[in-house]
């Protein structure tokens, strides 16, 4: 059997990233990063996985997460993208219909449906040490940066940069130490 594999064991960071179908640039509207970004909180709730970093790219995502006992990275992501397709899906019919067609799959019985992200489980990619963790943490962040959509990290609203330059109570993120 082919394919990368990753340890999923409680207590590990996983630096997850998933594009969406076809790498159609859905989340544009924001609308839709904030749709991605409720998802999430909602997963992190329903399962109880840390959130170390995100940010919400126009076609893609990365995560930083750690899932609890008995929680594994393959519910996370499911969780995440199942409930998240749903939103997405209800926005882009009422404020991008053309981006639908674009994310249309044949279904095997006829007629066709919307797949929002891309089939299999991403990027998966466990991190060992506190450097790498941090380096990880930094890379996401500047991912806006680097594309021009921004001009620095804390600038972008669709991340968890804001919330490592001004901590607040209650933020959802657990804010890995530096």
């Amino acid at each position: 059997m082919g394919g990368r594999r990753s340890a999923d064991e409680a207590g590990l960071v996983h630096e997850l990233t998933f594009s969406t179908h076809r790498r159609v640039r859905i989340f544009e509207p924001s609308r839709c990063c904030q749709a991605f970004v409720d998802a999430l909180r909602d997963a992190q709730g329903r399962h109880g996985f840390r959130v170390l970093g995100y940010v919400v790219m126009p076609e893609h995502v990365h995560l930083l997460v750690m899932p609890p006992p008995g929680v594994t990275v393959a519910l996370v992501l499911k969780s995440v993208k199942l409930s998240s397709s749903r939103a997405l899906a209800k926005i882009l019919a009422e404020e991008s219909p053309g981006k639908l067609h674009w994310l249309e799959v044949p279904r095997p019985q006829g007629g066709v449906e919307q797949r929002i992200w891309q089939r299999g489980g991403g990027y998966d990619r466990n991190l060992w040490s506190p450097q790498i963790i941090r380096a990880s943490i930094q890379y996401i962040h500047m991912n806006p940066v680097r594309r021009g959509l921004c001009a620095s990290p804390e600038l972008w609203p669709w991340s968890s940069a804001r919330a490592y330059a001004q901590p607040s109570e209650g933020d959802w993120v657990t804010l890995f130490e530096f």
